[in-house]
């Protein structure tokens, strides 16, 4: 690690399991959207709901996954060893926590929920075929991403890589065979992925455990102060992780409420939008390990060097994004769809997905530099500040001239601020 070069290219290739690990994990939304949606319109419809759902008390807990992965990754470079596995403990722990909490709360609220989505009553049924199964074992989901981000700062990138590509092929020809051959319907995309989730917490607790230092978990007594420093990050991150999610939250309902075939197609675009974040998640974990490595290590050259290369990394992957996106658009819309009045949606809103890719990059990599350097509060305030500024006067304008132009304005907007806020903060710290 410490003889790593700091080149363009060379940051790639360390890059490349979390990388593909990272694109690995949404495609299993992706390939339920492409599945679901080239049966029923309706489950499309009620899978977005669903997902959207799901995806919210996913998301808004992912200070697990960020919080985790820094301080397991600041812990290997400390003199104690003492101090891994206690923060690896109080990962372990915190997300047992949530789990418990986020699966009751999901069950005994989702007609609430259903309600806030304006979910139409005649896909409640539906809606429930798929997020049942998943309420009850949504443990699975915690538990697999605080295990995964704790294995990534232990800098096991490639075994994430293994046990995620192996996880997510395994959801895929199961969401296949139960629903195009058992005919389950929108129940059985749910039972591949709970399946394919369970296969990966065992895979990921085996491995996790198979290290010494970690097997004394069970022995060691955690100081109330490393409690209360998990605390303190996970808070920021939770109302950065909640705004962001309760963004995404009220798109699923401003679509929903506008209509059906609205509501599915604007289910494809987020899902094609999200899809290069995720893959430039691969980046932001490189940048939240090796800024952890050397900004608290006072190397802020290397530090300075991980950021330009990583930026010049995020500027191709946007645009490799846009240049697909703006060629084959048809291509990539029809994957996901065939009723005629999805694909003119789509095709309508579709520049806004071409031309924002390289913002969307820069924001992403950004959050995961910001992660690095521990500056939780910064990303907390300004997703504040994005939110009230732009976010929520575009969808409100949204809903009520019900035109889903302004639902992708408004995420677009919001990811520039978040570029531009991130940018403000690497010169103020003299990193750029």
């Amino acid at each position: 690690m410490s003889e790593l070069r700091l080149s363009p290219w060379s940051l790639f290739l360390f890059s490349l399991p979390s990388i593909f690990s990272s694109l690995l994990e949404p495609l299993a939304s992706i390939v339920d959207t492409a599945l679901v949606g080239n049966l029923n319109t309706k489950w499309l419809a009620s899978l977005a709901i669903g997902v959207a759902i799901l995806n919210t008390f996913t998301w808004m807990f992912n200070f697990l996954v960020h919080v985790s992965t820094q301080n397991v990754a600041d812990s290997r470079n400390q003199t104690s060893p003492e101090l891994l596995t206690k923060r690896i403990k109080v990962s372990l722990a915190s997300s047992i926590i949530v789990a418990a909490l986020c699966t009751l709360f999901l069950f005994f609220s989702r007609h609430l929920l259903y309600d806030l989505m304006d979910a139409q009553k005649n896909l409640i049924p539906v809606i429930e075929s798929y997020y049942l199964p998943r309420v009850f074992f949504h443990f699975l989901s915690v538990m697999l991403i605080t295990l995964v981000s704790i294995l990534r700062g232990l800098e096991k990138l490639k075994l994430c890589l293994v046990i995620v590509g192996v996880t997510t092929l395994i959801n895929v020809l199961l969401s296949y065979f139960f629903l195009y051959h058992l005919g389950w319907g929108l129940e059985g995309a749910a039972w591949g992925t709970i399946f394919s989730q369970a296969l990966g917490v065992l895979a990921c607790a085996y491995f996790l455990f198979s290290d010494k230092r970690v097997l004394s978990i069970f022995a060691v007594k955690v100081e109330l102060n490393l409690v209360k420093d998990f605390s303190s990050s996970s808070r920021d991150i939770f109302i950065r992780s909640f705004l962001l999610s309760l963004c995404f939250f009220s798109g699923t309902k401003i679509a929903s409420r506008i209509g059906v075939s609205e509501l599915g197609a604007y289910q494809i675009l987020i899902q094609v939008w999200l899809f290069s974040s995720f893959l430039l998640d691969g980046l932001a974990i490189t940048a939240n390990v090796l800024m952890a490595k050397y900004y608290f290590s006072d190397m802020k050259e290397k530090a300075v060097q991980v950021v330009y290369s990583l930026s010049l990394l995020s500027l191709l992957i946007g645009v490799f994004f846009t240049l697909i996106y703006g060629f084959f658009p048809s291509f990539v819309i029809s994957i996901f769809s065939s009723d005629p009045k999805v694909l003119l949606i789509c095709e309508a809103l579709w520049p806004w997905i071409v031309w924002s890719q390289v913002i969307s990059a820069f924001a992403f990599l950004l959050d995961g530099l910001i992660f690095g350097v521990s500056k939780f509060f910064f990303l907390r305030k300004h997703m504040i500040i994005g939110v009230l500024l732009f976010f929520v006067p575009l969808a409100f304008s949204a809903l009520r001239l019900e035109h889903l132009h302004f639902l992708l304005a408004a995420f677009v907007m919001l990811n520039i601020y978040r570029m531009a806020s991130g940018v403000y903060l690497l010169r103020k710290e003299s990193l750029t």
